[in-house]
């Protein structure tokens, strides 16, 4: 699920980002194609480095220098990845939701431990999965409706049963302070504290499929705009401790899943190809 993110950025860190990628991308003003990665979902962890999931693999983007070195990690007989938490670059979490398997990776992108079986701890429906900041796993059952929270062992620690007044929830994200939030296509994102239990609510609109990205009291996420601005898509950031909100800049070209980092938009575009866009700031 999502990394911490600085929301001011100087030109000259943009031009550097911008300088870095160029021998491995293909450029188009401000949106440049990742070349040799395709996938379905992005994410970039705390540190910057990006991820790709395309099917049962998982590519890593690490910047050296003036580079960016690809590493990736393939494990076909458990399927495809429906799922990954970069939270913690060096426990990072797939999820095969198909196969009940969780996987954890070290920075390197090796295997930490032989896969837990969910199926086998009698969890056979479970829909979402994320990896707490108190070293333990939350997950969703889409039949029971729970919130479960487990251990290594998966020993069952917790479990809440939620209301399924907003429908299915299409993203589990564990955030710091021990603290959990459910996002949902037709109504928002809901928090939760360190037991399961509801806090609230915040409606958040989603617009042409994209998902949310959460960092803490931040909500990240792509907007249809023409108020006062030049019509366009815009990533906004939204502060719903303080109930402010930010344009952050357009998007110059279309994206079907995004991760915002630094002033720079990770995206997928519908062929699969991996985009960096620098956002266009308003004047």
């Amino acid at each position: 699920m999502k990394p911490a993110h600085r929301l001011l950025t100087t030109l000259l860190a943009l031009l550097l980002v911008a300088f870095s990628v160029s021998a491995f991308a293909q450029n188009d003003n401000d949106c440049q194609t990742i070349e040799g990665v395709k996938g379905t979902s992005v994410s970039v962890d705390p540190n910057g480095n990006v991820y790709v999931i395309d099917g049962s693999t998982l590519y890593k983007l690490t910047q050296n220098g003036s580079e960016w070195v690809k590493s990736q990690y393939s494990n076909f007989q458990l399927g495809d990845i429906a799922s990954v938490d970069v939270d913690n670059p060096l426990k990072i979490m797939l999820f095969y939701q198909d196969e009940g398997m969780i996987l954890f990776l070290d920075e390197k992108m090796n295997p930490l431990m032989e896969p837990l079986n969910l199926m086998d701890a009698g969890m056979n429906n479970i829909s979402l999965a994320t990896y707490s900041t108190d070293n333990t796993i939350w997950l969703y059952d889409v039949v029971l409706h729970d919130l479960i929270n487990v251990n290594f062992k998966l020993k069952e620690l917790s479990r809440n049963h939620l209301s399924i007044e907003y429908g299915e929830p299409d993203q589990l994200i564990s955030l710091q302070e021990k603290q959990l939030a459910l996002a949902y296509s037709i109504k928002g994102v809901a928090y939760y504290d360190a037991f399961g239990t509801y806090l609230e609510t915040i409606s958040v609109p989603v617009h042409y499929g994209l998902d949310w990205q959460l960092d803490n009291s931040l909500i990240y996420y792509v907007k249809y705009d023409d108020m006062g601005r030049k019509p366009g898509v815009y990533v906004v950031c939204y502060n719903y401790l303080l109930h402010t909100q930010q344009y952050l800049g357009a998007i110059s070209c279309p994206v079907v899943d995004f991760a915002y980092s630094n002033g720079i938009v990770w995206g997928i575009d519908e062929e699969h190809h991996l985009k960096m866009i620098i956002l266009e700031t308003e004047e």
